[in-house]
């Protein structure tokens, strides 16, 4: 038997290959399968956060609270998708609070202190993005 279940592994390990290298994302890059198995509980796959840890931390984090109009345009659309995405099921809510909050900024296009909710709900992202970033 333990001829059958190396025989196996070898068997599962070249179908992975395979599928790595048939299969290409968005980017045109191999996507990568990781097993969930080998991702530790509570944390997110880096690769499905990739765009959220770059833009939160160089554009909100880096910034916050005293994000100007412009930058409330572009970021308005850019937190509003984050709140879609299953990756980020534990702060959707979070999101969508925040991407109202920027894009009323964008609209009145005047930076202003952010309401207490807005505060607490940038304060569970920020406590995401240490966790998964």
């Amino acid at each position: 038997m333990p001829y059958r279940r190396s025989l196996l592994g070898l068997l599962g390990g070249a179908v992975l290959a395979v599928a790595a290298c048939a299969s290409t994302g968005t980017s045109g890059a191999p996507s990568i399968v990781v097993p969930s198995n080998l991702i530790p509980s509570g944390a997110v796959p880096s690769v499905a956060l990739e765009g959220f840890c770059a833009d939160f931390a160089s554009k909100i984090e880096a910034t916050w609270p005293n994000i100007d109009a412009s930058t409330a345009t572009s970021l308005g659309p850019v937190v509003t998708q984050w709140a879609s995405k299953p990756e980020m099921a534990s702060v959707q809510a979070d999101a969508t609070v925040i991407g109202t909050w920027i894009t009323a900024m964008a609209t009145a296009g005047s930076a202003s202190t952010p309401p207490p909710d807005v505060t607490t709900a940038f304060d569970h992202l920020k406590a995401f993005a240490d966790t998964n970033c």
